[in-house]
């Protein structure tokens, strides 16, 4: 809630950017129509073009000006949330009684605490600069195809469902390896932290190739498990890559054949191909922050299980951090 002068900022550059996106396609294709018409003979002169180029460029600069605001909006909200959440987190721990110290290595509650926050943080970051300017292009594109040839829209409108589907089968099982992936890295960056700081200690008693083979015994299970993790991810990604492949070959069927029956004009085919590629970035875009978005899940959890500790009587602590004003 504290943040939501830069979510509503985002908003409205994201609808911007997006709009000064899709203008470019209408003229670039209305400048290929002039083209065509003054090679023939016809047109409305070299002004025209002049006028049409122009329009062009201020298009982009101003989708270049608003996507570096954008930008700066999420960078700048993204570090606000992770000093609040590492103030939380830090209160909390703060409050929590002597007992759950006790069952827990130090380095571990730092390990969770930077693992956990970087991950929710970089997710949030990647989602605010990118999930608001692809849902509007999405359903742009959309209405714009649909305009042109149902059969197009229908194909583009079949992308979405399927690859979220798709996704969804991919990151049930995805989520749960990097659950256990986690436990093993907190486990050997808490082990780490813990003999570093006890190094004295360690060698009087000559641990060292114990320590050592416990740490590389942590990193070896979480190498065994990105290993069954990361197969099974390219797996079904190969499987979705490859139906979007499938329907954006009748996507460009569909626009070469009406193109060559007289249906749409060269400068109509031009603009259809520029919304296409920019529907298939959405579609893109979507494995990475779906990718994301599970690191988030999966690192949030040791956050919140924290954050759900009971803390001693009297005990609770206010965070202090402040976000500063935007002037500031």
């Amino acid at each position: 809630r504290e943040l939501w002068p830069w979510y509503a900022g985002i908003i409205v550059t994201s609808v911007v950017v997006a709009a000064t996106a899709l203008a470019t396609p209408f003229i670039i294709a209305r400048a290929t129509d002039e083209v065509v018409a003054q090679a023939s003979g016809g047109g409305g002169g070299l002004m025209v073009l002049v006028a049409l180029a122009g329009a062009l460029l201020v298009a982009e600069l101003l989708n270049t000006v608003l996507t570096n605001v954008g930008g700066f909006l999420g960078d700048t909200m993204t570090m606000r949330l992770r000093a609040l959440l590492s103030s939380r987190y830090y209160a909390k721990l703060l409050s929590l009684p002597q007992r759950y110290f006790d069952n827990q290595l130090t380095g571990t509650v730092i390990n969770k605490l930077n693992r956990s926050i970087t991950e929710v943080t970089q997710f949030l970051q990647m989602f605010s600069n990118n999930f608001f300017p692809t849902l509007i292009t999405v359903v742009a594109v959309l209405v714009i195809s649909l305009f042109y040839s149902w059969p197009l829209a229908l194909l583009l409108l079949i992308i979405y469902p399927l690859f979220t589907w798709l996704t969804a089968l991919t990151s049930k099982r995805w989520q749960k390896l990097e659950g256990e992936k986690n436990v093993e890295l907190d486990a050997a960056g808490g082990r780490f932290a813990e003999v570093i700081g006890q190094i004295k200690v360690v060698k009087s008693f000559v641990r060292e190739r114990t320590e050592l083979e416990a740490f590389d015994g942590h990193y070896g299970k979480a190498v065994s498990t990105t290993h069954t993790q990361s197969s099974w991810w390219h797996r079904m990604d190969v499987a979705r890559r490859g139906s979007l492949n499938v329907i954006f070959f009748g996507i460009y069927l569909i626009i070469f054949a009406q193109t060559a029956a007289g249906i749409f004009t060269l400068g109509d085919m031009v603009l259809l191909i520029q919304l296409v590629a920019m529907a298939r970035t959405p579609v893109m875009m979507m494995s990475f922050l779906v990718d994301s978005s599970q690191h988030a899940i999966a690192g949030s959890k040791s956050y919140f299980e924290v954050m759900d500790e009971t803390p001693e009587p009297l005990a609770a602590l206010t965070p202090t951090a402040r976000v500063p004003s935007a002037a500031t």
